[in-house]
């Protein structure tokens, strides 16, 4: 039997489901971005947010991770505990080591991707500003390499 949980605030403010939390197919595909946003720091969070779920097998979550730093029982232990307070039921983990992760199914992939998304949407910016190339053919001048800076706004937006 698949377990489920009512969900339960364990502090005010705990990021918590608004549903009942079933560990399934559904929530294995949802994990990159339950990952995100677990109240959690530190080598817990980088095991959270770097690994990728691979299944569910009753109350165990399979991860993978790249790094064996994260796989120590004390970052395991504390990111299952943290879980199981959140979700209101029992979370056991089981991670394994793999060479690679494709991207996209970790938090932390995604993230990157993103930030790469923002970063060429800002050197795009630049490079097609009408002002920017007027400066550059007026002044015979150019945009140093690596000197535009993607800033992310709080609508997650790049701003100009």
């Amino acid at each position: 039997m698949t377990p489920v949980a009512q969900p339960q605030a364990s502090q005010p403010g705990d990021v918590l489901p608004v549903a009942p939390v079933v560990l399934d197919d559904v929530f294995v595909a949802k994990w990159p971005q339950f990952a995100a946003q677990l109240p959690i720091t530190g080598m817990a969070q980088q095991l959270a947010t770097q690994s990728h779920c691979v299944g569910v097998s009753g109350d165990t979550l399979s991860l993978r991770v790249t790094t064996q730093a994260l796989m120590q029982d004390v970052h395991v232990r504390r990111l299952s505990e943290l879980m199981s307070q959140q979700l209101g039921l029992t979370v056991k983990l089981a991670v394994s080591l793999v060479d690679d992760i494709a991207e996209g199914l970790s938090a932390q992939s995604i993230a990157d991707a993103q930030a790469r998304q923002r970063q060429q949407q800002a050197e795009a910016l630049v490079r097609d500003d009408p002002f920017v190339n007027a400066l550059i053919q007026q002044c015979d001048g150019h945009v140093v390499p690596g000197s535009v800076r993607a800033i992310e706004s709080p609508d997650r937006s790049v701003s100009t």
